[in-house]
């Protein structure tokens, strides 16, 4: 049951928004379509997909703001890992 790690691909859209439902990541003021179109508009090689048997089972979506480089991990465990790192000066 190996994990693969792959590009976003818009397939992809409805199991995207089902995890973050599942995970409890969405917000009734955001939706999560236009979150992924934002992503897709600004850099969509930052935004991964993670498939074990066929499944999407966890997402991992990348970017910059400001001074902080930012990364935000989700899976259907419910955890959300959000990481900033300085930049490196």
């Amino acid at each position: 049951m190996p994990v693969s790690i792959r590009p976003y691909q818009a397939r992809d859209e409805a199991d995207v928004v089902a995890l973050w439902i599942a995970c409890g990541l969405t917000r009734a003021w955001n939706d999560p379509h236009k979150d992924i179109a934002r992503k897709l508009a600004v850099d969509p090689s930052m935004f991964l997909v993670c498939e074990q048997d066929g499944e999407l089972v966890g997402t991992a979506m990348f970017g910059y703001r400001s001074e902080e480089h930012t990364s935000e991990l989700q899976s259907p465990c419910n955890l959300v890992c959000r990481l900033l790192l300085e930049k490196k000066k």
